[in-house]
């Protein structure tokens, strides 16, 4: 969670290479030909940092300058969104949002945003985010932002149509005056040349007669009325600068660097309004449904938030990357979603308590380090637990969820205070569990929808809890260590009398719940022969491109136990885990909002929220169990190696927060040879150390720690704060 991101080799793609030759012109042929591929996007940067007033930048540049002075950082850092909030963005895979939907490919690379003045003072923008006066809805498939201002209400509405078989997004803006005095008041909207890849070409513009914009020869929008100004700056070679043009007619600018601003004017009375209305062209060559239409143009105020925050809290960074970037662009969209769904995440159990997300919230939030939202998180559910001593078996569920969570929650944070509060809560419930007659029964795991058999996952999640409970105690502490023992001992033989296992006859759809207890709680009490043949009835049964089908919910793709499923097979060691995951990245989209449950037919989110906080969460467990997962007292770094993790630039994981203490793990293959390097900041409790290859190793060369033993592709090590060393590999196959 500490230090900045490196600046990574970026591919120089024929866009890229077309803004090169462009900037040749701008910056000149020296200072571009002096700057390594590798360092392109900086130049682009630094190049539109000299060439325009921080204001006039789009806020992902914006939000790269606010460094120290002198200082880049990294394209990296930012989350990866395209922040615009009006306006169709090229992309050449879609663009990136959350909650609110897929952004898709469009004409025009260009950044369009907007700005509110009042007698020309600017007191709201798309650039300058407050979100403390923003508020974002999406309802009867009108997608709303309302920016609220000391003397002006600007909301902003989009939804589609159709118009002579041609689709539209509409885009209206009403502005109102909520001061008692009359105002000037001024709706700018501001086209910036940027796009993916730096500083983009806009080498014609112009307003035709009938109100349409034009850009480089293509119609982007239809405006309802002409505006009072338009601005027009090019960028000119001999002073070096942009300078403004007569927008009177078309204006064509030879290097392609050209900025615009359209103003609308209009005069309002104390509490009148006005709308300024457009219609965004959509690409007719392609087929749209309402609801993409709909959310092309959303905007997620969390989105936004997010971004300012990574402003001000940029050196507590967890970062991602391995040789898939289809995966990494997936984990880094995991890890925005989570941090833009904490508000989400803490009104979770203001309904009612729920087992299975607690856990999945906790973990999550405590793996990127955000330990004091896993604390309000256990403190809020607690508060809800029902009173004792008789509880009834979702009672007992609801109880050892909050066991499990708290010691997993008290193993990385440490937290003194927290344990202090909540104990007694945990101490409580072994007591009043310890004196109660648990039977088999029922018991309700919210992903698997209305079961009627799931007794075993009600004894295996107690086992757990108890196991749990076990390591907040003292090894002093005779009495309830005694206690312990008796009551593992007890829900071993209630479990073993049970005999519900997944047998030769009609497996039931409950029979899947002793898979998610493994892989969500930890219940490694079930045995392999059960796990086995239960992973292999769902691969022959209800596996569908890469979704668990849930027949209890009208056979919807099940998100959540995919993720489950396909952590279990991590866990069991079993490659299908890789291929399961991408299977189901391919039917995501670029968004990868990530609902409760999905369409098999249409991909769209039919139950539960368009986008899921506990989803994300167990999204963002299983991404850190691709890169390591604790057994026991040991660790085993990349559980499940696979070719596609190591390509490239290898993997690159940092800040992500284990029981043993945060991780940083490096490793990279080049040729036959394979380099690794792991930290911690402190590896509390490890008895070894497991790095895992997909190549047999011939010969290896450990310059930091020690080595117990190497097998096949797999190097043992003494547990220790730096790891490094480099290996042969016997069979590597092609790079």
């Amino acid at each position: 969670m500490r230090g900045r991101k490196r600046v990574r080799s970026v591919p120089v793609s024929q866009a890229a290479s077309d803004v090169l030759d462009r900037l040749q012109v701008i910056g000149g042929t020296g200072q571009v030909r002096t700057e390594s591929e590798a360092r392109l996007r900086t130049v682009l940067t630094q190049t539109a940092s000299a060439l325009f007033k921080p204001e006039e930048l789009p806020r992902y540049l914006q939000v790269q300058l606010a460094g120290k002075t002198g200082s880049i950082p990294s394209w990296e850092n930012l989350t990866g969104e395209r922040l615009t909030q009006l306006g169709l963005p090229r992309h050449p895979e879609g663009v990136r949002a959350d909650e609110c939907g897929t952004l898709i490919l469009t004409l025009v690379p260009v950044t369009i945003d907007y700005v509110a003045q009042v007698e020309g003072r600017e007191v709201c923008s798309s650039a300058a985010y407050d979100p403390r006066a923003t508020m974002a809805s999406f309802e009867d498939g009108i997608h709303r932002i309302v920016m609220t201002a000391p003397e002006l209400t600007v909301t902003r509405s989009a939804f589609p149509h159709g118009l002579m078989d041609l689709p539209f997004v509409q885009v209206t803006f009403r502005l109102r005056n909520t001061s008692d005095q009359f105002h000037a008041v001024t709706l700018v909207l501001l086209i910036k040349p940027f796009d993916e890849v730096g500083i983009t070409s806009l080498e014609r513009f112009s307003f035709s007669r009938e109100n349409l914009i034009m850009l480089n020869g293509q119609r982007i929008a239809f405006a309802c009325e002409r505006p009072s100004s338009t601005k027009v700056s090019v960028y000119d070679p001999r002073t070096g600068s942009m300078v403004d043009a007569d927008a009177g007619g078309e204006v064509v600018s030879p290097t392609g660097l050209m900025q615009l601003a359209l103003a609308f004017d209009h005069q309002l009375e104390p509490g009148g309004d006005t709308e300024v209305t457009f219609f965004f062209f959509v690409d007719r060559d392609r087929t749209y449904k309402p609801e993409e239409l709909t959310l092309l143009l959303g905007q997620s105020a969390g989105i936004l938030e997010q971004e300012h925050r990574l402003v001000v809290t940029q050196e507590k960074h967890v970062g991602y990357r391995t040789g898939d970037e289809r995966l990494n662009r997936f984990a880094a969209n995991q890890l925005l979603h989570l941090s833009s769904l904490e508000a989400t995440a803490a009104s979770a159990f203001e309904g009612g308590l729920d087992a299975v997300a607690l856990p999945a919230l906790v973990e999550a939030y405590d793996r990127v380090g955000e330990v004091d939202t896993a604390s309000s998180l256990l403190r809020s559910y607690a508060a809800q637990l029902p009173p004792g001593p008789a509880l009834s078996a979702d009672a007992l569920f609801s109880y050892a969820s909050f066991v499990i969570a708290l010691g997993w929650h008290l193993k990385v944070a440490r937290q003194v205070q927290l344990r202090r509060q909540l104990f007694p809560v945990v101490d409580q419930f072994v007591t009043w569990l310890s004196q109660s007659q648990t039977t088999v029964e029922p018991v309700a795991i919210g992903l698997l929808g209305p079961l009627r058999r799931s007794g075993p996952v009600l004894h295996l999640v107690l086992g757990k809890a108890i196991e749990s409970y076990q390591s907040m105690l003292s090894e002093k502490d005779d009495v309830r260590l005694r206690l312990c023992d008796d009551l593992q001992l007890r829900l071993l033989k209630q479990a073993d009398a049970a005999d519900t296992h997944v047998g030769p006859g009609k497996p039931m759809f409950a029979d899947i719940a002793p898979v998610a207890a493994y892989a969500l709680f930890g219940a490694h009490g079930t045995e392999d022969a059960i796990l086995t043949g239960t992973m292999s009835w769902i691969a022959e049964h209800w596996l569908r491109d890469g979704f668990v089908a849930n027949p209890s919910l009208g056979s919807l793709g099940d998100i959540r136990l995919s993720l489950l499923c396909a952590k279990t097979l991590i866990l069991r060691r079993e490659s299908g885990a890789y291929g399961l995951m991408q299977e189901g990245l391919e039917q995501l989209g670029v968004s990868d909002a990530l609902p409760d449950y999905i369409d098999l037919h249409t991909r769209r989110a039919l139950a539960g929220p368009r986008h899921s906080a506990v989803a994300t969460a167990l999204a963002l467990e299983l991404l850190t169990s691709l890169i390591f997962v604790e057994r026991g007292t040991y660790l085993s770094i990349i559980p499940v190696p696979t070719p596609e993790l190591f390509a490239g630039d290898g993997i690159d994981v940092h800040g992500l927060q284990s029981t043993f203490g945060e991780l940083s793990v490096r490793m990279q293959r080049l040729g036959d040879k394979v380099r690794f390097s792991m930290r911690s900041d402190f590896l509390r409790g490890v008895s070894a150390i497991e790095l895992n290859f997909p190549w047999e190793l011939k010969e290896l060369v450990a310059r930091k720690g020690t080595v117990k033993y190497v097998t096949g592709g797999t190097i043992v090590m003494e547990p220790a704060d730096l790891i490094e060393g480099e290996a042969i590999a016997a069979n590597p196959g092609p790079s």
